[in-house]
């Protein structure tokens, strides 16, 4: 029998992809790049890795961040995460794993960012606020295309969770795996607060 107090979620990597070399060179339109240092750079120099080699185990592969502005590559991930939740396996819950940009006051990309992959770095606020309308977007069709209008969404956003945040209305809450960990700069007298607040 099912504990009701334990609830099972479908975790989603939502803010980056982990790929072999091989299946990154094949979908190279489907990751976000840094402009172009030079004429020729190939596009393959140009990924914005998301993780250096954070498990030695499997070392080959890459965590690369995905471009939410390229829709072949939403629909992938869009219709992979339905198949998963058709399965049944879980309570009617998703958590969505990584997602970096959830306020638009306190986070950015950074710069020198390629977000429309031309090889031409674009503007900081533009890059910002695409990525994170297009993020918003992906957000709000999973129910859509899971079939779930009720599916609880949560998420490991970075920075505070508010109102403000453009994923407000596309999110159930947000989780509190940084919480303990990174608010307070690992103060533990001060990080309670910090937690019974976004609670």
């Amino acid at each position: 029998d099912k504990n009701p107090d334990v609830k099972i979620l479908v975790w989603a990597v939502s803010g980056y992809m982990v790929v072999d070399p091989e299946f990154a060179e094949n979908h190279e339109g489907w990751w976000l790049h840094y402009g172009k240092e030079y004429a020729d750079q190939p596009e393959k120099d140009r990924r914005y890795i998301d993780w250096e080699d954070p498990d030695p185990v499997h070392s080959d592969l890459i965590w690369i961040k995905w471009n939410p502005d390229n829709s072949e590559c939403v629909n992938h991930l869009l219709e992979g995460v339905a198949n998963v939740m058709s399965l049944k396996f879980d309570d009617g819950r998703l958590m969505y794993d990584r997602i970096v940009i959830d306020n638009l006051f306190d986070y950015s990309l950074g710069e020198n960012i390629d977000i429309n992959n031309d090889g031409k770095a674009d503007p900081e606020d533009h890059v910002t606020s695409l990525y994170v309308s297009k993020m918003a977007e992906f957000l709000k069709k999973i129910r859509e295309v899971s079939k779930m209008p009720d599916l609880i969404v949560v998420a490991n956003a970075v920075t505070g969770w508010a109102e403000h945040s453009p994923y407000w209305n596309h999110m159930s809450g947000n989780s509190q795996e940084n919480a303990l960990g990174q608010y307070e700069n690992g103060d533990l007298g001060n990080q309670w607060p910090t937690v019974l607040e976004e609670m």
